[in-house]
């Protein structure tokens, strides 16, 4: 029986590579910003000219930022600040979870993990409980979050709208 998803997360229609030049930024760049374990970097918007995300960027305010994770984390349980929703695609990190939950009582989440596929943006749901299970290599994130009044459904609609 397979689980609805959609309150959570999204696969967009849109499929799109970035990953040689994203790869190129994430080796050259020497200062990352930390924040709660994770590593950051800002893309600048001139990266995504004349695609999917560059559109959803500009209708929504968003801001692209590459996220590492280090190897044998466990980012536990949350909801984002500042970011009501978000488009991710994994970059690289083979061995890596991302699962969004409920607690059911004080012993049991019921979780629905998101199964990342090569090349495909996902549109999360990040005011929904969330945590990611990294193994034996770092997980790099490409991640558009959107705030302001932009939210999970609001984004949504507009990407069904326009089969992205």
């Amino acid at each position: 029986m397979q689980t609805n998803t959609s309150e959570y997360f999204y696969e967009l229609e849109t499929i799109e590579s970035y990953s040689n030049g994203l790869l190129d930024l994430i080796n050259s760049t020497k200062f990352w910003f930390q924040k709660n374990n994770l590593h950051i970097i800002k893309v600048e918007n001139i990266f995504f000219n004349d695609s999917i995300l560059s559109t959803l960027i500009e209708r929504f305010n968003g801001t692209p930022l590459i996220f590492k994770l280090p190897p044998n984390i466990w980012y536990d349980w949350h909801t984002d600040e500042n970011r009501l929703c978000a488009i991710n695609m994994l970059i690289l990190g083979n061995r890596s979870h991302c699962f969004f939950g409920e607690r059911e009582n004080r012993d049991i989440v019921k979780t629905r993990e998101l199964t990342y596929n090569s090349n495909r943006y996902y549109l999360l749901n990040t005011q929904k409980k969330h945590a990611v299970l990294n193994f034996e290599e770092p997980r790099y994130v490409l991640s558009v979050g959107f705030a302001g009044t932009h939210d999970y459904f609001t984004v949504l609609q507009f990407c069904k709208d326009n089969k992205l």
